[in-house]
């Protein structure tokens, strides 16, 4: 097929597309970044009061969560010991010995009452108190264990009413 000498040349046609190198898109990027900064900030320092409230408003936004999840969590460790708070704590006579205080807490065990009796005698309250005070060089100076044998008595649902409970504490007390 012979081309005729006095046509032009088949050139393309329509909009070429070209690829700007990496480097002038990030030149661009940063450019545009640079205009739009400069132009916050002098909106900034033009409008102090309405910028100072939006600050004031994000502020709050940010901190309503934080402060939200702070007053749960603590009051997530105030209501732990809830389920078990119907107790009795009956503290014996200081100069009760060990095993007098073991036949104390089979005796309230045996009453129908009663659900639980746990026995913390004067060396367990000691280490205790020692490990949760903070006190243990004062204690250090201490002659004797100032504490007693303590019984925590757990009532059964049934008792737990104030004339149920009123009627475990004089069965306890002498």
């Amino acid at each position: 097929m012979a081309t005729d000498p006095r046509r032009k040349p088949e050139t393309a046609r329509g909009a070429a597309t070209s690829r700007s190198p990496w480097r002038q898109q990030a030149e661009s990027y940063l450019n545009h970044h640079r205009k739009v900064a400069r132009d916050s900030a002098e909106r900034l320092w033009r409008n102090p009061v309405a910028s100072s409230m939006t600050w004031a408003v994000m502020g709050v936004a940010l901190a309503l969560p934080v402060a939200l999840l702070l007053l749960l969590t603590s009051l997530e460790g105030v209501s732990a010991g809830w389920e078990s708070s119907a107790r009795l704590t009956a503290y014996v006579q200081l100069e009760l010995p060990e095993e007098r205080a073991r036949e104390l807490r089979e005796e309230i065990a045996s009453d129908g009452r009663v659900t639980e009796v746990e026995l913390v005698n004067r060396d367990q309250a000691l280490a205790e108190f020692r490990k949760s005070s903070g006190l243990e060089e004062a204690l250090d100076y201490l002659d004797d264990n100032p504490l007693p044998h303590t019984l925590l008595i757990t009532p059964e649902q049934g008792a737990r009413s104030e004339a149920g409970v009123e009627g475990l504490v004089s069965f306890i007390q002498p």
